[in-house]
């Protein structure tokens, strides 16, 4: 979308206690601003809601984290904060876009619910996701970096450095907590991602892929369970 540099856009929130809350994008970067839909939005919270069985209106305060990899202006995990997920980590790298994030979005915390912001690059959160044992991880990596073919190497390490906390991870958990551990993946691409082997050929997890078309963009949904 080519936007002004000038031209100041709200993306409101669609639901929960923060529903109507007005979140500012943030600056564009060479002329053009992206942002995730809110077809792509209510599309992504109904996965999560079938996925772990739950209502996501807001009213109760869920022990499932979200964590928004590459935010941009943090919507995404702001829409999943209000709709009651908790902690919700709001990652951005970029220095000025995670200035404005802080700018904006800090006062949102309340209710005893938490928010937690990181100027990391996204591959670094591998280690504290692998320690939720419900947790919801958005990634919208600028498509720049993504390859025609599917390929994105950005995206590999991140799922190489997941796997590793895992399966060191695993030797710590009880069997209650392997039972309950879910974890779902949501990537928005311009091409459908090419899951990596190491992620697809493994005997002590169960993976489970599915890739949606959304006018011109792809969310591919990644759900791991233990055995």
């Amino acid at each position: 979308m080519n936007i002004s540099q000038r031209k100041k856009i709200h993306i409101p929130v669609i639901k929960g206690f923060l529903k109507g809350k007005k979140i500012p994008l943030p600056p564009s970067l060479k002329g053009y601003r992206n942002f995730t839909s809110g077809l792509i939005k209510e599309a992504l919270f109904q996965h999560i809601e079938n996925f772990f069985g739950v209502s996501l209106d807001g009213q109760k305060k869920l022990s499932i984290s979200f964590f928004d990899l590459c935010a941009g202006s943090g919507q995404i995990g702001i829409e999943a904060y209000s709709r009651g997920m908790t902690p919700v980590h709001i990652v951005e790298k970029d220095k000025k876009r995670f200035d404005f994030i802080l700018e904006n979005l800090k006062s949102f915390e309340k209710n005893g619910r938490r928010i937690h912001f990181h100027q990391k690059d996204f591959r670094r959160l591998a280690d504290e996701i692998v320690l939720s044992l419900k947790t919801a991880v958005f990634i919208d990596l600028p498509y720049t970096f993504w390859k025609k073919d599917g390929v994105c190497y950005h995206i590999d390490q991140f799922f190489m450095k997941y796997l590793e906390h895992l399966k060191k991870q695993v030797g710590l958990f009880s069997q209650e907590q392997k039972e309950r551990f879910a974890h779902i993946f949501f990537i928005q691409s311009p091409v459908p991602y090419v899951i990596p082997d190491n992620l697809k050929n493994s005997n002590w997890f169960i993976l489970d892929v599915d890739i949606k078309y959304y006018r011109k963009h792809y969310l591919v949904i990644i759900k791991i369970h233990l055995i």
